[in-house]
């Protein structure tokens, strides 16, 4: 018997689970897995090149960090501009104000309507425009023009101390200060009509920048004309202003700027140099919008744009679940459009069974009768769409305070059309008495690029509704 379990175990032979060839079967397990460490380090090389570039690190950070807000407590009630007066500085002799309380009242008016036609023509066009906006969207500090640089936003001239406010409803994302936009504001616009297509919702943000105080705190919620802070001239500026800009939501950061100081540095130029030669001018073109043009535009609300009703509005508040900053801001709003409603300036949108063309006027033209009627305002017609370098037509029909079409009008003074939002040629831009036919005109539109048009009406201030890309 124990011969037997002897002989068991001499035959008995050992093997390893794995073929062992000498060596150490660590090093042996990692020069296997070379290719690993390779991989590892080329996607550690690809970030880090990356994160080096103009929007990196803050895109990064931005996206594993990123605050959220609660935009269902912001509701879009329309917009106001961000300075509800400036100093009449035609009228003003001797040295110019320095401070806000030196201007006495009657030497006051209303911020005036910013025209991109006028802006363009620079400082040589001596408009006085330019006393009220001293560089226009993606402008320079050299001409002062509109769309010849790469300066996002307006510079709106206004002595120190000047009341700052919001231009819509939001939330105060940004209340800093640094060396460039010094004292600053940005807020943030849920629920904006896009001015590319109003029919549609965005998320916009607003900047004030170069002020003096701050009258509100990061996280708080502001409404529509609601003082925010005073104009100053802190951070790079030379003089007292307000900078004021609009960003898109696709920005990578806010407030945007289309250039770094180490880009302006590898193309040889200043701060001031970059922004004369347009230096990445299509970028602020792609991050922010005209900010004038759009707080004139003054959009309606996405749920109101759709019926687009303009006479005798009666809203109607049937959302049973309202907060208590909504139901303040419908109650606001319903007070607003029931003011609307009283004016006697009415906008009428012309739809595709609607025509204006039906009348014709034949035979020579018979002399007015000596009883003219004055015109209290001007509806506009069109068809709400357009295709971009093709001529459209727009009606023009000349009522008075019943709404009635007047077919003898008395025109104190000759009506102007330029362009609200958007780039257009308009044909005539000047209009008399003697174009209108029975009180009704028709002239063109020829649509420059692919953005929403808005034509502007003077001097009755009024803007038509948008016509949009087919």
């Amino acid at each position: 018997m124990s011969s037997h379990k002897l002989s068991q175990k001499k035959n008995f032979k050992k093997s390893h689970l794995y073929n062992k060839k000498g060596g150490s079967y660590t090093a042996k397990y990692l020069k296997q897995k070379s290719s690993f460490w390779i991989a590892s380090l080329s996607l550690f090389a690809f970030i880090a090149g990356n994160m080096a570039g103009q929007y990196g690190w803050y895109t990064f950070w931005h996206a594993v960090w990123g605050q959220q807000y609660d935009d269902h407590l912001i509701t879009y009630t329309g917009t106001v501009p961000p300075v509800a007066s400036i100093p009449a500085y035609e009228n003003w002799h001797g040295a110019l104000p320095a401070s806000y309380i030196d201007v006495p009242e009657e030497l006051q008016k209303p911020l005036p309507w910013y025209d991109s036609i006028e802006q363009q023509k620079g400082y040589e066009g001596h408009t006085h425009q330019h006393d009220a906006y001293s560089i226009g969207h993606m402008g320079s500090y050299k001409t002062g023009g509109e769309g010849d640089g790469s300066h996002p936003g307006v510079d709106i001239r206004v002595p120190t101390g000047t009341p700052i406010v919001s231009i819509a409803n939001g939330i105060v994302t940004t209340v800093e200060t640094d060396s460039g936009y010094g004292k600053h504001i940005v807020i943030r616009h849920p629920h904006a009509p896009d001015p590319n297509d109003p029919s549609q919702e965005t998320v916009l943000y607003s900047v004030y920048a170069h002020l003096s105080e701050f009258s509100v705190a990061e996280g708080a919620t502001v409404s529509k004309g609601q003082k925010i802070g005073l104009s100053g001239m802190t951070g790079f500026a030379t003089g007292p202003h307000l900078h004021f800009q609009i960003d898109r939501d696709s920005a990578p950061w806010h407030p945007y700027w289309p250039f770094s100081a180490s880009e302006a540095q590898k193309h040889d130029l200043t701060f001031s140099q970059a922004i004369n030669s347009g230096l990445y001018q299509e970028r602020g073109f792609t991050h922010t919008i005209h900010p004038m043009l759009y707080v004139q535009a003054n959009y309606p609300a996405v749920s109101e744009a759709v019926p687009q009703v303009a006479v005798n509005i009666e809203p109607t508040l049937e959302e049973p679940k309202l907060t208590v900053v909504e139901h303040i801001l419908a109650r606001r709003e319903e007070r607003r459009l029931k003011r609307l409603s009283h004016q006697r300036v009415v906008e009428k949108q012309l739809t595709a069974q609607v025509g204006v063309t039906d009348t014709v006027v034949t035979g020579l033209q018979e002399k007015a009768p000596a009883t003219t009627m004055p015109v209290s305002g001007i509806i506009m017609q069109h068809d709400g769409k357009f295709i971009p370098n093709t001529w459209e037509k727009l009606t023009l029909t000349l009522i008075d305070m019943q709404g009635n079409t007047v077919e003898h009008p008395e025109l104190d003074t000759e009506i102007q059309l330029r362009p609200g939002y958007g780039k257009m040629t308009i044909e005539p831009t000047v209009l008399s008495t003697l174009d209108f036919t029975a009180g009704v005109k028709t002239v063109k539109v020829l649509p420059l690029e692919e953005k929403t048009m808005v034509i502007h009406v003077l001097p009755y201030n009024i803007l038509s509704t948008p016509l949009l890309r087919e």
